[in-house]
This record gives structure tokens, sequence and C-alpha cells, in this order.
């Protein structure tokens, strides 16, 4: 079965930013991605990039990290952890919701993220059936985003 990505929406900053949210998401999809071209950050060498729906701040989050040599989690957070963009040069995240709009089950996040220093896989949870309709995500240790980041939203439709 082909599937086809539809780009939902795109966001370029030009300025510094600790958040950035896609809200309205449609259910018409199988699966939602989204796609960080990052800047190096600033305010730090590290920080988290954490995700966040539908506005939910309480303790329904979880996540595992497994990041070159080492795993680590949490539990009962506000959000749920997806990479670590660094300030020495440009990153990628990539973080997929399936069945995001399905009302039956937790919602489960799978993130890839990486540049020239680190390479991490993630895997989040948020405890919830409501479907996603929309997504927040959140710098770490008080960093910004910096101006020059993509932010990409894309719906994956099943052909």
């Amino acid at each position: 079965m082909a599937a086809t990505y539809d780009c939902i929406a795109t966001t370029t900053l030009n300025a510094n930013e600790t958040s950035v949210t896609f809200s309205s998401i449609s259910g018409n999809y199988t699966d939602i991605v989204l796609i960080i071209d990052g800047a190096p950050i600033s305010g730090g060498t590290s920080m988290d990039s954490n995700w966040r729906v539908n506005g939910d701040t309480g303790s329904n989050y979880s996540d595992t990290r497994w990041q070159n040599a080492f795993t680590d989690r949490s539990t009962s957070a506000s959000s749920s952890r997806f990479g670590a963009p660094r300030s020495s040069g440009r990153y990628t995240q990539i973080l997929q919701f399936m069945n995001y709009s399905n009302t039956t089950t937790y919602k489960t996040g799978i993130a890839r993220s990486g540049n020239n220093e680190v390479v991490e896989a993630y895997v989040g949870l948020w405890r919830n059936t409501s479907a996603i309709t929309s997504i927040t995500v959140i710098s770490g240790q008080n960093r910004n985003y910096t101006p020059g980041t993509i932010f990409t939203l894309y719906g994956i439709k099943a052909a």
C-alpha cells in the first residue's frame, strides 16, 4: 500500500522561540509527521525538545530515550521528549504519531533526532484516548529555537 505525504502546515522562525504550536489538525490522515530542520540553538550547548498535545499539561506523558551509548526514561511528565538539539550545527528531528485520530487507544510518538554530535531515538506516550488536534513543540532548559529553524507538519494518507 502506497502512502502520500500532504504538507499540513510549515513555520520558519524569524526570532527566538521557546515553543511552536500546530492547531486545528484534521483527522483526515492515518498518521501525522512533524519534521524540524533546526538551526543551532541559543542559550547553551544542548536542550531537550518536548511535545505536548491538545494543550494537556497534566502528568500524562512518559518517554524512553536511546542516545549513543545510554538509555534513560521519564514518567508522569507534563510533556514527552523527542530530541536534544545542539548549538554546534543544524539538526533534524522527526516525530511520528500513528493512528493519531483513533479515540480508543493511548497515543504513541516515535522520534529520531540527530546532528554531527549525537544520534537519538525516542518513544513517547500520551496516556489519553482523545484524537490529537494540536501539537506543541517546547524547548527545554530555558533555551530557544532560533531563527531559520523550520517546523513542518505532514499528514500521511493511505493510497
